[in-house]
């Protein structure tokens, strides 16, 4: 086990300091599992690059995932392009904090989604002109007349600011219309659950959100990139043995797939409150332009604790095997990927309380990014896309 490496009894294991409920859970229970938490703060895209140490021990496959996810990631530009724009300009709000969204500002945006609706018999006349046009034109006479076309058609249904760049609509048009409906169509539910938790609060006596109501959130906004979650109350009960005891644990959402066993790319931990940066003084800044660093993430010790609970309660069931996962820290807007990575015998270790003389398990965490901060939606565009890709080629 572990090349030979001598193993020792974890006598925290043995004398029952770790709580039997991951509820309880904090960070001191890191050192008692020889889990390292690297003190470092990655970008979303960093965090989850993390995916090739959780097949560190499968080299062959490791190597088909990799090649893979670069020849998605060639193909794929333009529609990532198009992902950036929809975040930053139709789904235009820039907030730190859900007390500070207009209730008149979603209702445009949602009213918007609804009235200019991409649908598919638009998006079939595109591809049509496009198809006739371009097969032995020049590339400056296909584009002139695609430009023609776009001033033609598209400035009937959106306004002038909210054009895309041309060679981006060429390509995705062509290829991607289904994805573009479909995110336009979860922009709107996006907004839809947003405004309902807007009005809750902005009424003469402010009424409380719980944890569901910002997991609901979360997971239409994750759905936009095409990821699919199941939350609470719809997740089971799952469970792994520490020193021969089992241990529960019920994750608040999961990134699952069904068509795959019910395998586990992540899992979601929610709580309906912000970090400690995010306050007034946060909102000031953004309106008088000053850049907001996220550079203390203000995850407290007791939720990351929770979150490594969940993790080894699921880990049986990764898509990658019992060596790593990914977690996701959901507070009230604001999110934290997180990258668990271990070995292949680890959850063995936990349950006999043997461990080598090292680390052997670490957690990797991402900068904190806002859902409703421009800013926040931008930095986790290509990490959530590499998401659902990656559920799709393992």
């Amino acid at each position: 086990m572990y090349g030979g490496t001598g193993l020792r009894s974890n006598s925290a294991v043995f004398d029952g300091e770790i709580p039997t409920q991951t509820s309880n859970w904090n960070c001191t229970v890191f050192p008692k599992l020889h889990i390292e938490s690297i003190p470092d703060v990655f970008s979303p895209y960093v965090v989850f690059s993390s995916y090739a140490d959780f097949l560190e021990n499968q080299k062959i496959k490791r190597s088909k995932i990799i090649a893979t996810m670069n020849e998605h990631v060639s193909e794929k530009w333009e529609l990532q392009d198009c992902y950036t724009y929809a975040i930053e300009h139709i789904l235009d709000l820039d907030y730190e904090h859900i007390d500070h969204v207009p209730v008149h500002r979603v209702k445009e945006l949602h009213k918007y989604t609804q009235s200019q609706a991409l649908d598919e018999p638009l998006l079939e006349e595109w591809q049509k002109y496009f198809a006739e046009r371009n097969l032995e034109d020049g590339a400056s006479t296909s584009k002139e007349k695609w430009q023609c076309f776009i001033t033609e058609i598209w400035d009937s249904h959106l306004e002038p600011h909210h054009s895309f760049k041309l060679n981006t609509w060429i390509s995705v048009t062509a290829n991607d219309s289904y994805s573009l409906s479909r995110m336009h169509e979860k922009i709107s539910d996006f907004l839809w659950q947003l405004l309902y938790l807007v009005n809750k609060r902005q009424i003469p006596e402010p009424e409380e959100l719980t944890e569901g109501m910002f997991q609901d959130l979360f997971i239409r906004f994750a759905r936009i990139f095409g990821l699919n979650l199941i939350g609470v109350p719809s997740v089971g009960q799952y469970s792994f043995d520490l020193y021969n005891k089992e241990i529960s644990s019920v994750p608040d959402a999961l990134l699952i797939d069904p068509l795959k066993g019910n395998s586990i790319l992540g899992i979601v931990k929610v709580k309906n409150y912000y970090s400690k940066e995010s306050d007034s003084q946060t909102q000031r800044n953004l309106e008088r332009g000053t850049t907001v660093h996220n550079q203390d993430q203000c995850v407290d010790s007791r939720l990351k604790g929770q979150l490594v609970g969940d993790i080894l309660a699921v880990l049986k069931n990764s898509m990658f095997g019992p060596t790593g996962i990914f977690g996701l820290i959901v507070q009230a807007t604001e999110v934290t990927i997180v990258a668990f990575a271990t070995e292949n015998n680890y959850l063995e270790c936990i349950k006999n309380g043997k461990f080598p003389n090292r680390d052997c398990a670490t957690v990797k965490y991402s900068e904190k990014c806002n859902i409703l901060a421009k800013r926040g939606r931008l930095e986790l565009v290509k990490a959530f896309l590499g998401m659902a890709d990656l559920m799709e080629c393992l």
